[in-house]
């Protein structure tokens, strides 16, 4: 067995031992995650309109 099959002790064996080592660590790591920022980067906004552009630039030749 091993961390990932939930054997936290490493004890060879998924009982209550290891869910309670689970238990006290739930929700220590939340701080980590992908912060939702909703104000996009700069670099973010010039590819969005530069691929608009493009569309709108094959769009506007196919039409002629």
């Amino acid at each position: 067995m091993s961390w990932c099959h939930g054997d936290f002790n490493y004890d060879g064996w998924v009982n209550a031992a290891d869910e309670a080592i689970m238990d006290n660590n739930w929700g220590m790591y939340q701080s980590m995650s992908l912060p939702l920022n909703p104000i996009p980067k700069p670099g973010a906004v010039a590819l969005l309109f530069s691929a608009l552009a493009g569309l709108a630039a094959c769009s506007w030749r196919k039409r002629k």
